[in-house]
């Protein structure tokens, strides 16, 4: 973290009462059945988005990534949105990255030395937020934070995010050069990776960031950038936003039960000091506890599709660490049972009600069988003494424990389909519903990292994608290892949307292109 501009207290009041006529817009954040949907003005801009690009803590000092990171693209990001600068210099242009650009919770790296401590606290004392010493710094960080990473409070978000852009100075200075050309806009949806955010002290983190990296180029003030360049055209919307009542964007995170935020999105977690974290979903927890831990040793591991393969790769290919998964992944559970356990009814409550709907039959199933043998028990052995009766008795008494066996073999696939936490491959289903509805003329989401495309009577839904490798475990699918998805809408002479043309950045040849979207029969 490197603040060099010095900051004026004119620039820290500016910062702290910008978006303040309405802070309660910052935490309706739930994780509600229905998204709130905030309307922004394209204002005759071209509409570019992106989603997914997962940014973690970048390159160290040396130069290497850790485990954790899946963000290689900073230069070919910076190409891409170079060119778009040119291509849109005469209408301006609106860039929205639709959820997980920045990865926090891959953020595991920890300050460990005093200047790292000392630039954190000058770095919230910047931002206006509560001043806190290096020393109050270093003994807030727990003995867990030290195996897992920082937890959510904002301060300690604030840091991750300053990490993040330490490790990443080519993605955040094509950012800046964005904003500082002029008549552009840069929109920021929140996804389930990046809840951060949330605070406040995040988001101005970010504008302070990009306002330093400009004013590094133009030699202006702190305080004229932030007023000309950065604050009036970086918007953070929380859950869905739709651009000139036609363009529906939302990250599509809450469709996906092991990423939706399940209650309030801020709670208080330490009472005496005051101090509140974020409230993250399911599938965060199984990142922070599980995967982190895993992609130190084995890299990638959540990037492979479909998911279901991870545990038999790993026991083909590296079986110790297979072993390592599962006995982890237990303890995951009871972690989950100890700390969140209405995330463990939320997710598990079909299971539960499965498991009560097939304890009764199976209980009914093994006292019939037990009766039975006992019965048959009492009887001669004597094939001549059997009756019909008897016969037929055994015929159902063989029928009953095929079916019992059937039942315990399905419960157990359905377990195991439960603890591999798939995530769904396609956002079709509320595509389609956002679409039926008729109040939206084009819809996108991401999240699912599957570029998808189809129209529902003259309405059309667009995925966009990720920007980061995955590793394709299954013959039946192609997939590149870096497709660069970007969804694009042109303006007509009118200055109406025009449908939106899902295309791909090709780096090699610095240009964009068609991408190629295959559809699958039904």
């Amino acid at each position: 973290m490197k603040n060099d501009q010095t900051i004026s207290g004119g620039t820290r009041e500016l910062l702290k009462n910008w978006e303040m006529e309405s802070p309660e817009h910052f935490y309706r954040l739930g994780g509600g059945e229905t998204p709130h949907v905030e309307t922004h003005d394209g204002g005759g801009r071209e509409v570019i988005v992106i989603s997914d690009l997962h940014l973690a803590a970048g390159r160290d000092e040396v130069g290497t990534y850790r485990g954790t990171e899946n963000f290689f693209n900073d230069g070919a990001f910076a190409r891409f949105l170079d060119r778009i600068l040119v291509e849109t210099s005469e209408t301006g242009g609106t860039l929205v990255i639709n959820g997980d650009v920045i990865d926090f919770i891959r953020i595991v790296q920890l300050p460990d030395s005093t200047a790292e401590f000392r630039e954190w606290s000058h770095l919230l004392d910047d931002l206006g937020m509560k001043s806190r010493t290096s020393e109050e710094l270093r003994t807030s960080i727990g003995t867990r934070e030290e195996t897992y990473g920082l937890k959510t409070p904002d301060y300690k978000s604030v840091w991750r995010l300053y990490r993040s852009i330490e490790g990443h100075p080519e993605f955040f200075r094509a950012l800046a050069r964005w904003l500082e050309s002029g008549g552009n806009q840069l929109v920021i949806v929140k996804g389930n990776h990046d809840l951060e955010w949330a605070w406040k002290g995040v988001r101005d983190g970010l504008r302070l960031a990009l306002a330093r990296m400009i004013a590094e180029e133009s030699g202006d003030t702190l305080e004229e950038i932030l007023l000309d360049s950065v604050l009036p055209s970086l918007y953070f919307y929380d859950d869905a936003v739709l651009i000139d009542q036609e363009l529906y964007i939302e990250h599509g995170h809450r469709y996906d039960r092991y990423t939706r935020v399940v209650g309030d999105a801020i709670e208080v977690f330490d009472r005496e000091r005051g101090e509140e974290e974020l409230n993250i979903p399911f599938g965060s927890f199984f990142n922070r506890y599980l995967l982190n831990p895993l992609e130190g040793a084995y890299p990638f591991v959540d990037n492979i599709r479909p998911r279901e393969n991870i545990l038999p790769i790993l026991i083909r290919e590296r079986f110790p660490l297979a072993v390592t998964m599962i006995f982890r992944h237990v303890l995951f559970l009871f972690k989950m049972l100890k700390k969140e356990w209405r995330y463990v009814w939320f997710m598990f409550q079909r299971l539960f009600l499965l498991l009560l709907a097939l304890l009764v039959p199976i209980a009914l199933l093994l006292a019939g069988v037990i009766n039975a043998d006992f019965l048959f028990a009492e009887r001669p052995a004597n094939p001549e003494s059997t009756s019909t009766i008897d016969t037929i008795a055994r015929a159902l008494l063989d029928a009953f424990r095929s079916l019992g066996g059937l039942i315990l073999s399905y419960f157990l696939a359905r377990l195991v389909a439960w603890l591999q936490l798939k995530e769904p491959d396609s956002l079709e289903r509320p595509g389609r519903e956002l679409l039926e509805r008729g109040s939206y003329r084009f819809v996108t989401m991401g999240h699912t990292h599957t570029p998808n495309l189809f129209a529902v009577e003259g309405r059309t839904f667009y995925n966009t994608g990720t920007w980061i490798p995955i590793v394709q475990s299954s013959s039946a699918d192609l997939r590149s290892d870096r497709v660069y998805v970007l969804l694009r809408f042109r303006r007509s002479e009118a200055g109406a949307l025009l449908p939106g043309e899902l295309r791909c950045w090709n780096d090699s040849a610095e240009r964009i292109e068609p991408l190629a979207v295959v559809s699958r029969d039904k």
